[in-house]
């Protein structure tokens, strides 16, 4: 089914440039629909992608604050429950651009929608704190993996190259190994508005 449809655009606030961008334009509307979950055998499986929307000052935030508690959480830290807090407190606030309270989860903290499609931003940073202090190295070893998978992510996107994250390797402390250079591939995240305005997008997937 096609349909034609008659727009008037308004040029207000728009360059020259920009207006004869928008009408040099062949585009065509298309209507589809596609169910949310297919069969798999007897397995549901998700057929949408969810992304998050971030702008630059957004990303590198949100970058820092995985880098930071990529640093913040080691196992046989050797410190109290109460100096953990304090660095994952820390660390997220650096992220938030604000101060955090331990009770809130991550996703909260950092004002990230999605939570409930990922492992960890659903915890508050009272229990990462408590896991990390509990000490069971595996646990934590698995947090560090997906905090330190994140902000090297994060930092592709920023340096505009993309990786299948499952060639992703990491050391045995949980950092990721750096993949061969040919693994990276050029790739432009930012989507910029007629206006200017540049947004991310960011796969949930990339996120802990």
């Amino acid at each position: 089914m096609s349909r034609i449809v008659t727009t008037t655009l308004n040029t207000s606030g728009l360059t020259a440039e920009q207006t004869e961008n928008i009408l040099g334009r062949r585009q065509s509307v298309l209507y589809v629909w596609s169910p949310p979950v297919a069969k798999d055998g007897a397995k549901d499986t998700e057929t949408l992608s969810y992304w998050v929307a971030a702008d630059k000052d957004n990303l590198l935030t949100l970058r820092t604050a995985m880098e930071k508690l990529c640093e913040v959480v080691v196992p046989d830290s050797g410190n109290t429950t109460g100096r953990i807090r304090s660095s994952i407190s820390d660390a997220v606030s650096t992220g938030a651009g604000q101060s955090v309270d331990t009770n809130q989860s991550l996703a909260t903290a950092l004002s990230l929608p999605f939570w409930e499609r990922t492992d960890y931003l659903s915890l508050s940073l009272e229990i990462i704190a408590q896991q990390i202090q509990q000490n069971d190295k595996a646990i934590v070893r698995a947090m560090r993996q997906s905090f330190c998978r994140s902000y090297y992510l994060l930092n592709q996107i920023e340096r505009g190259f993309k990786i299948d994250p499952a060639k992703l390797s990491f050391d045995p402390e949980g950092r990721v190994s750096e993949p061969p250079r040919n693994a990276l591939m050029p790739y432009e995240w930012m989507v910029k508005s007629d206006r200017g305005a540049g947004i991310y997008y960011i796969p949930v997937e990339y996120l802990p």
